[in-house]
Formats: structure tokens, C-alpha cells, sequence
């Protein structure tokens, strides 16, 4: 039998040309009929691709320098501008992509076990007119729950390391302090180890985090280790609270994972949470009320019981979730008494309702913000002290204070990256016109930009801490580590994607390898009080000896209860230092290294220069200077009134 023969294409049939969604990045490149713009976003690629992943290489390359020389830093910034400059670029002049990556984005996800995650940045695709993208992550499969469970060993093994290696330092002793006093007599006051009794000085603040210490010492008594322990269990839950809020904002368990990680491994947040402070137990308390306040005034809610009275009109114009709130009051409050700063999410909440009622109108919105701007107006006429307490620590711009730009932006990369990151953000919102993502973002914004306006330019700071904004840097991680991940979808080859998931993981294990030694060898900044002291618990002679300090005497490392120190003053100037010497004749003089700068040049070279040096600068490593001194050791001229 014949073959049926096809028939002869007529020659003024023109050939067939396949439409935008069938054709690949690889055929789209191949493709003879291209046109200009697709040529020219895909130079702006390569651009973009080449410039950012250099900057992230030299940020790489400053971690491991440690302070960035100026022709490097020049460098960086130039090529960080290109990135900037290429990046805006390329996501205007490629507005399908950008929308076909943002699509996953929902306000809901919704989880299905089935759908395991083989990449962060998959290229979206297009099937029968539905947006797809194999990189969105509908659920978290097997191998993201065991990534996890690594990833929260791991936290455990990185906070938990020579946890009582150091002694106490800063602000430490007056949390050991307080929680002993709680843990001895169940009240908030501090306990005295000079004489084993508890002090007049009442220290209620953040008296849940003191509560919790004095249940540690319960369970594993007084130390260093027992003291620090809470906080590795809080550094623990931010790293479960970090992956499980980036998983609802990105709604993909591998990004998730990727913010954990990145908050897993900074090291200025690993010395929190090997530290004895509240600012541990703030950071994950005060994630989860941001995403609880987010879900609040974002998303709306409507009571089906229409047929009691008055919820046909809550739900008209109020309609915000009931359960919501009843959690966001309580946990307003709790938050509070851990720190006076969690309060900030007030006024971000403030703003982030005036740009809901201008973007979208709903009267929920318009009713929320009116009684927000009316009800400070009452206090104010009805309690103007309230006012007065506020505004007595604001400068109104009279302070400057640059470095909570980097407090909150430079990690995990460069504060200019972070920056470079937002805005591509920024232009990546414009362009997808995707409510969900915008609201995420602009949400953080507002809070971090808020954050870095108030310590800034406005309050009354002595010096800059980072630890004053630790739990607003956790939103700015979770903002830049999101949209960065974002930002690789937009790539079209899967090589250029992983490489520059490895970048980012590169950068998070240079930033913990360069803090390893401060973590768990030598503190940078504080010493070992606990082998002085004990110099001066052998030596010191209660019935003659006087012990001039300042500011601060450690008395829990003073281990003689056989020789309580009973003449005790601080040291202030010279003239002081001269009466105590003629009066006492003999004594110590013991303060931290670290306190240096508290006294005056010509005081310190006085005292090296006639009293017998023990522990401090020059003799051993213990960071306490200290000093035995006998009046014989005075000069003529200075024994004399």
C-alpha cells in the first residue's frame, strides 16, 4: 500500500511563529526572529548577573579582610551602584518575568505534603493560560522538615558551644543579680554576694526574662552556663519562628529555610543568645507580634453569623479578625515588659494603616486610621504629662547616628547590598502589581525604616547599640533574604540561580567563621574577673585594706566569704585617690580594663607608675586592671595633706 504523501506547503503561507509562552529562554535565544527588547534584556541579564554576583564575591572578600581598605570599599560601592542601576533595569524592561515570579506569592498558602521543593528559583512557567512556578513551594515536603530539623540541631550545637566559657560581663551581672534575688526570696530585688543577702534595690525590668533565669538556677543552679541557657532556647524558637514566618510571607519552604539559616548564622546574633539578656527573649516575641499585627490590619475577615445584631455592620466596616486581636493585645503588653522598644511596632502600625486606606480605600482601614489619629489628640488634652514623658527623649533631629544603617541592613552580605536588594524589591512591585508581595514588603520597610528615623535622627542615645534594635534587624533579614530569593527567580538559567544561592550561603558561613574566635575563645572587649579576684581573695587584709573601684566591682567572683570587703569606694579623681591612700594606708585598686576610658590619662599613668601592678594591660590577659598599693609607695610630696 502507498504512503499517503503530505501535501506541498503553499510558498506565500507564512510560517507559523510560536507564541510568548511556548517558547523557552533557550529557544527564545536561538529564535532568528527575536526582537531588540528581548536582545536587550537579555544583555541587561548578563549585566545585572555579573555586576550583583560580583558584589557579592567582594562583600565575601571584606568579611574575610575584616576591615574593608579604601580602594576595596571604592570598588565595592561602584560595582554595588552597577548592580543597583542594571538590576531596576532589567525588572522594568521585563515586566512578564517579574509577574510570572511574583504570581506564587498569596496571601494564603495553601500546603500540600505532596509538593517537594527542588529549587529556590525555578523560571515560571505557563501552562493553559495558569501562571506556575516550580519554585513557589505549596508545601513543605519530607526533605524541607528534615532540612529543618538540621537546621534547628545545628542552632543548638552553635548557641550551646562553651556556653559558660567566659564569665559574666556588661550588663550580665545585674540580670544574675536580680534572678538570684528572685530565685532566693521570689522577689524582684538584688541579691548581694559580698554579703550573701538580698539588697534594698528593687529590679523589676523585663521581669518575665528574670523569672524564667530564676527557674534555670532551679533546675541547674548558680553559673555562667545555667544564666545563658534561657537564651539559646530563644535563639532556638527564632529559628523555628524564622522559617515558619518566611514561610507564609514567601509561601516557599526553601526560602524559609534560607531565612533561617541566615538568622542562624549571624554572629552578632549568636552573642545574644549566648548572653544573659532580655534582648534574646524580644527577638522571636516580637517577630511573631509583627506577623500577628500584619495579619491584622492586612487581611480582612468576615463573621457568617450575619443574623446577630451588628454583624452585618462589623462586617461592612470593620472586619478585621477578632481572634487577631485578642492575641495582638496580650502579647503588646508582654512584649512590653521584656522591652520598652517593642513598642515601636505602635506607630509602624499607625503608618502601615494610612498606606492601606490610600492604596486601597477599604473604610476598615479609613475607620482604623481616624481613630488612631483621634485617640493620641484625647490623651493629649486629657493627660498631656503622657506627652511630655514621650518628647523629653526626642532630639528632633538633633542627633546623628549613621550606624543603624549598618545595625540593620549590612547582613547578611553589605549595607549597600541590603539597600540594592530593597530597591530591586521595590521596582519588582511596581512592576508585578501584586498586592500580597507589596504588602509584605512595604510593611517591613515602614517598620525598618521607622526603626532607623527614631534611633537615627530622634531619640536620646548616649552611644549606638546594636542590641536596641536586634528585633527590628530579624524583619530586615527575613525582607532582604526574601526578596534577594525573589530576585534569582528572575534569572532564566538554573546554573546562574544555584550560584548565587551558594553566594549566599558563602556569605553566611565567611560571617560565622570570621566570629568563631570571639565566640567561644576570647571575648573581644571583657576579661576574666574570676582569676583576678582571686589574687585579691588571698591577699586582701579586711582589718587594713581599703578596695578603690569603678565603676564596677564584681563581688560574684569574689570568692572568700572569710574576708568580706568592708571598706569599698569608688574612684573618681586624683584628689580622691590621695585621701583614701593617706587614710587607709594600704589597699587595692580594681577596675576593668574596659573602663579605661572613664579616667582621666593623667590618673592612670600616676597609679602604673607608683603602685604594684597584679592583673591587667601588659601583665596577663584577665582585662582587670589591678593594683596593690602602700602609702610607703606614694612620693614624699603626696603623703602629705
Amino acid at each position: 500500500m502507498a504512503k499517503r504523501r503530505k501535501p506541498a506547503r503553499r510558498p506565500d503561507t507564512p510560517l507559523p511563529r510560536p507564541s510568548d509562552a511556548e517558547v523557552t529562554p533557550a529557544k527564545r535565544r536561538a529564535h532568528p526572529l527575536r526582537s531588540n527588547a528581548s536582545a536587550s534584556v537579555s544583555v541587561l541579564e548578563h549585566v545585572f548577573a555579573v555586576a550583583f554576583g560580583l558584589s557579592l564575591v567582594l562583600a565575601m572578600i571584606a568579611k574575610v579582610a575584616g576591615t574593608p581598605g579604601g580602594g576595596l570599599e571604592k570598588v565595592t560601592l561602584l560595582v554595588t551602584l552597577v548592580a543597583a542601576v542594571a538590576g531596576v533595569a532589567f525588572v522594568f524592561r521585563n515586566r512578564e518575568r517579574c509577574r510570572a515570579v511574583a504570581a506564587p506569592v498569596i496571601s494564603e498558602c495553601c500546603p500540600d505534603a505532596d509538593a517537594a521543593v527542588d529549587n529556590v528559583a525555578a523560571p515560571a512557567t505557563e501552562v493553559n493560560g495558569t501562571t506556575a512556578n516550580k519554585a513557589a513551594g505549596s508545601g513543605v515536603g519530607r526533605r524541607q522538615w528534615f532540612a529543618l530539623l538540621c537546621l534547628l540541631v545545628v542552632s543548638t550545637m552553635v548557641y550551646g558551644y562553651r556556653l559558660g566559657h567566659f564569665d559574666f560581663y556588661m550588663d550580665e551581672f545585674q540580670v544574675v543579680h536580680a534572678s538570684v534575688g528572685y530565685h532566693h526570696t521570689g522577689k524582684f530585688y538584688k541579691w548581694s554576694f559580698a554579703d550573701d543577702k538580698l539588697t534594698d534595690t528593687e529590679y523589676d525590668r523585663a521581669w518575665p526574662h528574670t523569672r524564667i533565669i530564676a527557674q534555670s538556677y532551679k533546675l541547674f543552679g548558680i553559673s555562667e552556663w545555667s544564666s545563658r541557657l534561657p537564651s539559646v532556647v530563644f535563639g532556638i524558637l527564632l529559628i523555628a519562628g524564622g522559617f515558619a514566618v518566611g514561610y507564609r510571607v514567601s509561601g516557599s519552604a526553601n526560602v524559609a529555610l534560607l531565612i533561617a539559616a541566615s538568622l542562624l548564622f549571624y554572629p552578632d546574633f549568636i552573642e545574644l543568645f549566648r548572653w544573659t539578656r532580655m534582648y534574646a527573649f524580644l527577638m522571636p516575641v516580637f517577630l511573631l507580634l509583627s506577623y500577628v499585627v500584619f495579619r491584622l490590619l492586612s487581611d480582612p475577615y468576615e463573621i457568617r453569623k450575619e443574623s446577630i445584631p451588628g454583624v452585618a455592620w462589623y462586617n461592612r466596616n470593620i472586619n478585621y479578625n477578632p481572634w487577631y486581636v485578642l492575641i495582638v493585645l496580650p502579647l503588646l503588653k508582654f512584649a512590653r515588659e521584656i522591652h520598652v522598644n517593642a513598642l515601636a511596632i505602635a506607630p509602624v502600625g499607625v503608618l502601615y494603616l494610612m498606606y492601606l486606606s490610600v492604596t486601597g480605600r477599604a473604610r476598615r482601614h479609613i475607620i482604623a486610621v481616624s481613630i488612631a489619629v483621634i485617640g493620641p489628640v484625647v490623651v493629649f488634652i486629657l493627660k498631656p504629662k503622657v506627652f511630655h514623658e514621650i518628647t523629653k527623649r526626642v532630639s528632633f533631629f538633633e542627633v546623628h547616628n549613621p550606624e543603624y544603617l549598618g545595625f540593620l541592613l549590612s547582613y547578611p552580605f553589605s549595607t549597600a547590598i541590603g539597600i540594592t536588594i530593597l530597591l530591586i524589591g521595590g521596582a519588582m512591585i511596581i512592576v508585578a502589581r501584586n498586592r500580597a508581595l507589596r504588602d509584605r514588603l512595604v510593611f517591613a520597610c515602614i517598620l525598618v525604616g521607622f526603626i532607623l528615623l527614631f534611633f537615627g535622627k530622634l531619640t536620646h542615645v548616649a552611644s549606638p547599640r546594636f542590641r536596641y534594635t536586634t528585633h527590628v534587624t530579624v524583619i530586615a533579614i527575613v525582607a532582604i533574604v526574601g526578596v534577594y530569593c525573589l530576585i534569582l527567580r528572575l534569572f532564566s538559567q538554573r546554573s546562574v540561580r544555584i550560584a548565587f544561592v551558594c553566594l549566599l550561603l558563602g556569605n553566611l558561613g565567611v560571617a560565622y567563621c570570621s566570629g568563631i574566635k570571639s565566640l567561644y575563645v576570647r571575648h573581644p572587649r571583657y576579661g576574666s574577673p574570676s582569676v583576678a579576684y582571686k589574687t585579691l581573695a588571698e591577699r586582701y587584709d579586711p582589718q587594713s585594706d581599703v578596695v578603690i573601684t569603678g565603676p564596677y566591682f564584681r563581688s560574684y567572683y569574689y570568692p572568700n566569704a572569710d574576708k568580706p570587703i568592708v571598706k569599698q569606694y569608688p574612684l573618681t579623681n586624683q584628689d580622691d585617690l590621695f585621701t583614701l591612700v593617706r587614710y587607709f594606708k594600704s589597699g587595692w585598686i580594681v577596675w576593668e580594663t574596659g573602663y579605661s576610658y572613664l579616667r582621666p590619662i593623667e590618673l592612670l599613668r600616676y597609679i602604673h607608675k607608683h603602685f604594684e601592678k597584679l592583673h591587667g594591660t601588659g601583665v596577663d590577659d584577665t582585662r582587670i586592671e589591678m593594683y596593690y598599693f602602700t602609702i610607703d609607695m606614694l612620693p614624699e610630696r603626696d603623703r602629705r595633706p
